[in-house]
């Protein structure tokens, strides 16, 4: 035998490094100074006791080999190499047949290391095979040398083939040895042998190696039938692995297959489904005798009925529905998808338990005069004498499979017949009605993954055939909408979105359910008004003449306007937008206010309604008279009949912005009483633009949140003389939001608008200051005198640095700054004055917006504030929030987050990841993550507030903290404010969106 340093290859690969040089032990089939730096963790000395190898207690030798063992892979070169040369020594000299089992269990952790020589240990293992006696240790050879040369190139000379020569002689000795471990190792070795001789390119060397899968698939096969249930397995295995490995398996044995599916043994039978599998798809139009029973009745009538061989395997395996073990049913229904080419009829048998005639019933020919007996046998009426031709047993074993499966008591069962419904039927489309039958049945299971797949199942087959539920399949499918799991009711909506449905009072009976649904469970708002989008894509001609009895309208009187926040008219009104955008000439019939209420629809639900522009409206819609207001939200009146939208919407933005300048000479003259005139109605004007899907609805959202800032801005010029200091701070804190929210939300400000946002910053820092010197509490305090405005003199060198050296205000900021920077030497009344004044001169330079900007929002659509359904939630697991949400003008996705408010007013934060933006159109993005907050952050009664934020870099880090943070009556301004380079570690981000309230209970 050969010493370990012959089993080791000079060839390594691997990352190396350096070890002690000192090592003694040397080899030369391995370098000991090079080991894998990823694996050399451990040494020989490492393991403890290792010099029991060799001694005389076994029990000793059992605990050394199982650490062996389980260090082996750990050790460095040298060690592994001192390691299988003791293994070896071990296995030649070991009189325990258990210990030298386990020792050539370690010696097979050697073959996972590619610099072991494989051709080595493979002479090593085959020389040992006459030299052992013992069962074990001749069986754990043989699996050794299978795993070996499936895995590696052992043929590379004359001498190894001749080895290998060797080896196959004595497999085909041993595997008709009397103990089953042998012949099953055997029978897996003879399965593989034959790739191995035909892998090389020396197979010339042997000129057996073109016939000898034949021969091995012979031998192989006898043992289908050995007494030992392990052995037929074995030989079950290698005759899979052997069409595995490409050979073609002979049609003979499926005979023998179609013998082993009645097996007793449990594994014998899973282990015959595949190669039943196997046979039928290689031998699928090879005609077949039926099964032994049909026979005797085909011998009885002279013929001799035969089958394809995959409608044959179809209804063997089907037979195996009815099994006893739950692993083979399980197995057999899932192997029925594989059967794509079995005949239609056999696969309708499959959908009913009652067994379907081949052939109308023959009437028996008379071929003699007719006979008379004195007693004529009583026959029942309906009775007929049936032969054995007039039914297909191969059928019968097929009868009602598909329904036995649906009705298994285990549920994973139930659904590997439900995945071979649905992908049968997507080949045989004929299967469709009787299938929806079947899977419909299936939405009322007890188990959740059950009815997800049902409906999942019939949402595939609708999407590749048409399915029309009948009046009964849609009561129960719209009773899964009344379901307690969300996931099933989400896949019920998007099932409803393909199916048909035959009539119209099927369609009024599914609204019927789907207000029940939004009334039981509020957060499937959206997930209803998109599955009626579809409907309404779907069902058009029908929806025609539904029109005046959805929308509640009589065509010779005038039509009332209904409540647009109603969910029974938003519902009927989203089916009919849809059927409109299929079917224009609807639109004629409308009334004249429906088109605004599309629109406001459209705007307010993401995905809901139609586009209606590549539609000419004003030629289809009744869209002019009086009280009509074309594509406005129903509850405003103010544009003039007759004009253009757009020029309507032109007309009154120009206004607005006309408006604009009054406010502005107003303030520069300062008459505020008149300035806060104007202010308020340009905030109304504004404010009706934005409620209109119009190219001025963004400059209007940012004209409004300049003007809610002009307002404070103004407070600046008299914040000593009025106010209190709690107002102030407040104030303070509103107007440093707004100007974030108005550089950070919106896109495409120019120069000048920079200038007024960065000029808000500095007002509101002013009135901070002030407004912590109004406060009688910190009037002795540090915190109000030079560090104060010292971190204002901190906001006017940030401000100079990113506005021009021409901004009307620079040279003011300029005076202002020397001011504040001589007030700690010169604490006056007169001084403070100064600044006071300085101040005052400054008023706040008006905006331009003529310049389209871009408003960064998002809508949230899920969650939904529901005070009358909370959520409920256990206290031991975390809460699962799902948000779905639509992001306009998101382009650095790495700034959006989800805003939580928990009840103590804390404040958390999600990012979600890249891959939960899904893409909607350019510059918009939908936004669908999952929120999981610990149980210790919900409160029973008391909401969670939910939103959408940006994040963004503030200037001035701990102070714009401090300024932004509404006080309490309780609150001080923070030490902070002095330790202007040490910023606070907070999150800043601006709201992006309209909040959410979510409740909850336990």
């Amino acid at each position: 035998m050969k010493r370990q340093h012959d089993l080791v290859e000079p060839n390594d690969l691997s990352p190396t490094v350096d070890v002690d040089p000192s090592s003694a032990y040397t080899s030369q089939w391995i370098d000991v100074k090079k080991s894998n730096s990823f694996m050399t963790t451990m040494t020989l000395e490492d393991i403890a006791n290792f010099e029991d190898m060799n001694a005389e207690d076994d029990y000793k030798r059992t605990t050394i080999l199982t650490e062996v063992a389980r260090v082996i892979v750990f050790l460095d070169r040298t060690s592994q190499a001192i390691v299988l040369d003791k293994i070896v020594e071990r296995i030649e000299i070991e009189p325990c047949s258990d210990l030298t089992t386990m020792a050539l269990h370690v010696l097979g952790k050697y073959m996972a290391f590619p610099y072991v020589d494989g051709v080595a240990l493979l002479h090593l293992l085959i020389d040992y095979i006459p030299k052992t006696n013992s069962t074990r240790v001749r069986a754990k050879v043989y699996g050794l040398i299978a795993a070996l040369v499936s895995c590696r190139q052992v043929i590379h000379d004359q001498q190894s083939q001749n080895k290998m020569n060797d080896l196959l002689t004595n497999a085909k000795r041993d595997v008709y040895d009397c103990h089953f471990c042998i012949r099953c190792e055997c029978l897996t070795l003879l399965s593989i042998l034959p790739t191995v001789f035909e892998r090389q390119a020396l197979s010339k060397h042997s000129s057996s190696s073109v016939w000898m899968h034949k021969d091995h698939q012979n031998i192989i096969k006898t043992f289908l039938t050995d007494p030992c249930p392990q052995v037929r397995v074995s030989a079950l295995k290698a005759l899979v692995a052997m069409r595995a490995r490409g050979y073609i398996l002979e049609k003979e044995l499926y005979g023998l297959a179609a013998d082993s599916l009645k097996d007793e043994d449990e594994q014998v039978r899973l282990v015959a489904l595949d190669l039943i599998r196997l046979l039928s798809a290689l031998y699928s139009k090879t005609m077949v005798l039926v099964s032994p029973e049909n026979q005797v009745a085909a011998l009885h009538h002279k013929e001799r009925t035969q089958i394809r061989l995959i409608d044959d395997a179809f209804a063997r395996v089907c037979d195996l529905i009815n099994d006893l073990s739950v692993d083979v049913r399980t197995k057999a229904c899932t192997m029925l998808r594989s059967f794509r080419d079995v005949d239609s009829g056999v696969l309708q048998q499959a959908f009913s338990k009652q067994i379907i005639m081949r052939s109308k019933v023959r009437k028996p020919a008379l071929t003699g005069p007719p006979t008379y007996t004195h007693r004529k046998p009583v026959v029942a009426s309906g009775d007929r004498t049936l032969s054995s031709e007039d039914f297909r047993i191969s059928e019968s074993g097929a009868c009602g499979a598909f329904i036995h499966g649906l009705e298994d008591e285990f549920p994973k069962v139930v659904n590997a017949a439900i995945d071979s419904i649905c992908e049968l039927c997507m080949y045989h489309p004929a299967l469709v009605p009787k299938a929806a039958e079947s899977l419909v049945d299936m939405f009322n299971e007890e188990f959740v993954l059950v009815r997800t797949n049902a409906i999942n199942s019939l949402r595939k087959l609708a999407t590749k055939t048409k399915v029309t539920l009948t009046a009964e399949q849609l009561i129960v499918s719209a009773g899964v909408l009344e379901d307690g799991v969300k996931t099933v009711r989400e896949c019920m909506l998007d099932m409803l979105k393909v199916v048909h449905i035959g009539n119209q009072e099927d369609i009024l009976l599914l609204l019927s359910y789907f207000m029940r649904n939004h009334t039981g469970f509020p957060d499937d708002e959206l997930a209803i008004l998109r599955a009626a989008r579809h409907i309404g894509l779907n069902h058009c001609q029908l929806i025609e003449t539904m029109v005046p009895q959805l929308l509640n309208f009589n065509m010779r009187f005038l039509a009332r306007e209904p409540n647009v926040r109603d969910f029974s008219y938003t519902l009927n009104c989203i089916l009919v937008a849809n059927a409109c955008s299929r079917k224009p000439g609807i639109l004629k019939g409308l009334p004249s206010f429906t088109m605004n209420h599309f629109h406001y629809y459209e705007r307010k639900y993401d995905g809901c309604v139609p586009n209606f522009k590549g539609i000419d409206i004003l030629s289809c819609a009744n869209v002019t008279g009086k009280g009509n207001m074309p594509f406005r939200t129903p509850d405003i009146s103010f544009f003039r009949i007759g004009h253009t939208v757009t020029q309507q919407i032109d007309s009154f933005m120009k206004g607005s912005v006309d408006l604009m300048s009054l406010v502005y000479q107003s303030a520069a003259s300062s008459d505020f009483s008149a300035c806060q005139d104007h202010i308020n109605k340009a905030e109304t004007r504004f404010s009706r633009i934005t409620e209109l899907e119009s190219r001025h609805a963004h400059v209007a959202h940012f004209a409004m949140l300049y003007l809610q800032g002009y307002k404070i801005a103004l407070k600046a010029n008299n914040v000593l003389t009025s106010g209190n200091a709690f107002d102030t701070l407040s104030d303070a804190a509103t107007l440093l939001k707004i100007a974030y929210k108005m550089q950070y939300a919106f896109f495409g400000q120019s120069s000048g608008t920079l200038e007024a946002i960065h000029q808000f910053k500095l007002f509101a820092h002013w009135l901070w200051c002030f407004g912590a010197m109004k406060d009688t509490s910190l009037s002795s305090s540090k915190l109000v005198t030079p560090g104060t405005f010292m971190s204002l003199v901190a906001r006017i060198d940030t401000i100079q640095s990113h506005i021009s050296n021409t901004c009307s205000y620079f040279d003011t900021l300029t005076s202002l700054r020397k001011t504040l920077i001589t007030y700690p030497s010169d604490q006056t009344v007169s001084n403070l004055s100064k600044i006071q004044m300085t101040i005052k001169s400054l008023v706040p330079i008006p905006i331009d917006l003529t310049q389209l900007v871009k408003r960064l929002w998002a809508t949230i659509h899920a969650p939904v504030t529901n005070p009358d359904k909370p959520q409920r939630f256990h206290a031991m697991f975390p809460v699962d929030i799902k948000v779905d949400a639509k992001i306009t003008q998101a382009f650095d996705l790495s700034r959006i987050g989800v805003q939580i408010i928990l009840a103590d007013h804390t404040h958390v934060y999600h990012w979600p990841r890249p891959n939960e933006f899904i893409p909607v159109s350019p510059g918009t993005k939908r936004l669908s993550t999952t929120i999981s907050l610990p149980s210790s952050n919900v409160q029973k009664n008391e909401p969670i507030q939910i939103a959408i934020v940006r994040s963004f870099d503030p200037e001035l880090p701990g102070i714009d903290h401090i300024l932004s943070t509404p006080p309490t009556s309780t609150t001080q301004p923070s030490a902070d404010i002095l330790k202007l380079t040490a910023p606070l570690n907070q999150t800043s981000a601006v709201v992006v969106s309209d909040s959410v309230a979510m409740y909850f209970k336990s």
